[in-house]
């Protein structure tokens, strides 16, 4: 699910609310429930294609609802449930980090082989425990990682761009029309 347009988040939302009722015991199932049916609200009225005064300022009230909304979700309902990364987030997580562990080793070791000095270029290689001790019949090793496969905790993040702009909604509005009559892409 990547690239979504708004007419996907709002199938989504619409889809998502009879999925989540009751599934959470209380007081938890109440702030989803809210959340939810306040952000279908919000986005409902940020999709409009005509606006009144009396629109717009129920936007603006409902901006300020659903920001305390998602604020209330991330410290009151947010502690009591432990989420984790997904499967394939750890993999690229520690693909990452054995990436980052090879460029590290490469810089530091050189090998006199052979044919002379050569750095090594992009994995650690170590002498093999066989013929180490004659640097004529060396043989190098991929040096093996061992990065842990566990699964990180997860906190949900409320300091980002995307809803730090929720609240300039309203003046764009205003300023430049409903939100589908312009572009921010550059030309």
């Amino acid at each position: 699910m990547k690239q979504l347009a708004a007419r996907d988040y709002e199938d989504l939302l619409q889809c998502s609310i009879p999925i989540f009722e009751d599934l959470l015991d209380e007081p938890h199932n109440k702030c989803i429930m809210k959340l939810l049916y306040r952000m279908a609200e919000w986005h409902a009225l940020a999709k409009s294609r005509m606006h009144m005064d009396t629109s717009l300022e129920c936007l603006r009230h409902l901006t300020k609802e659903f920001g305390t909304l998602m604020r209330q979700f991330r410290d009151q309902t947010c502690p009591h449930f432990d989420t984790v990364e997904l499967p394939h987030e750890v993999s690229t997580r520690n693909r990452h980090q054995q990436r980052g562990q090879a460029k590290v080793s490469s810089k530091v070791p050189t090998f006199d082989g052979p044919e002379g000095p050569s750095s090594v270029s992009s994995h650690q290689l170590v002498p093999s425990p066989n013929n180490a001790s004659s640097p004529e019949g060396a043989t190098m090793q991929m040096a093996s990682f061992s990065v842990p496969s566990t699964r990180k905790l997860k906190l949900i993040n409320l300091l980002t761009v995307k809803f730090h702009f929720l609240g300039d909604y309203v003046q764009t509005i205003q300023r430049y029309g409903c939100t589908d009559s312009f572009s921010t892409q550059l030309v």
